[in-house]
């Protein structure tokens, strides 16, 4: 499903905004403009949209309203459909996913929540809008080492050999061969991952990339490496 129009009122910055004439044939949207135009206004506007979704009280949150006395009127249209925020029940709004550009994490880390319930089912790691920090790569890295821990560890339990390659070819290869497509091919200057370290009682997991002759932790990757990383 393709947007193909985007209708503001009364919300945060804009009193009335249009973007219209967006082809559905289009598979990147940029949206350009100077500083204070309003671009992450809009960013704003798809997660206030999809807020009831998330079971979040809107009706309070004068964050998003222009003025105190003005409810915000949101019009999406897409290739298939046309979504609002006037719409009332909640499996008929949309669930926008996206994810902040302000989401370099310095280093991995641990948190108290708990990964199955808090993680996979509820999203508790999730900013609370499209402008806040993300940190969310925190436990994506721990999906990724829980994973191949895993695809290693059943197979010894059930008597047989874990298939190493198919392993490789899942977990590995994949992140790799997308390094080298945005890095280059250059051993010198490509980062590849090497190995991983699980957490314990007083580190958490890291990542380790090898580069050129040198092996390197998740810490020490330049800021352009890491927003690499964590987009893949």
């Amino acid at each position: 499903m393709r947007i193909t129009e985007v209708k503001i009122k009364d919300f945060k910055r804009f009193s009335d905004l249009s973007i219209e004439g967006i082809p559905s044939t289009a598979k990147l949207v940029l949206l350009i403009g100077s500083n204070g135009s309003g671009k992450s206004s809009v960013f704003d506007a798809f997660d206030y949209v999809s807020k009831p979704y998330k079971d979040a009280k809107i009706e309070k949150d004068s964050y998003y309203y222009k003025t105190a006395n003005s409810s915000p009127i949101i019009n999406f249209g897409f290739s298939t459909d046309k979504i609002s925020n006037k719409k009332v029940n909640k499996s008929d709004y949309i669930k926008f996913i996206g994810r902040s550009s302000m989401r370099i994490v310095p280093k991995i880390a641990m948190s108290g929540l708990d990964f199955e319930k808090d993680i996979l089912y509820k999203d508790k790691d999730a900013p609370k809008s499209l402008i806040d920090f993300d940190a969310r790569f925190n436990f994506d890295a721990t999906k990724y080492i829980r994973d191949v821990n895993k695809a290693l560890r059943e197979p010894i339990f059930r008597g047989e050999q874990a298939d190493t390659i198919k392993i490789f070819q899942d977990f590995i290869e994949p992140l790799n061969k997308a390094l080298k497509n945005i890095l280059g091919d250059d051993e010198k200057t490509v980062i590849q991952i090497s190995q991983f370290e699980d957490a314990d009682i007083d580190s958490p997991p890291n990542l380790i990339f090898k580069k050129g002759e040198s092996e390197i932790g998740y810490d020490l990757l330049s800021q352009g490496e890491k927003q690499v990383v964590i987009t893949l």
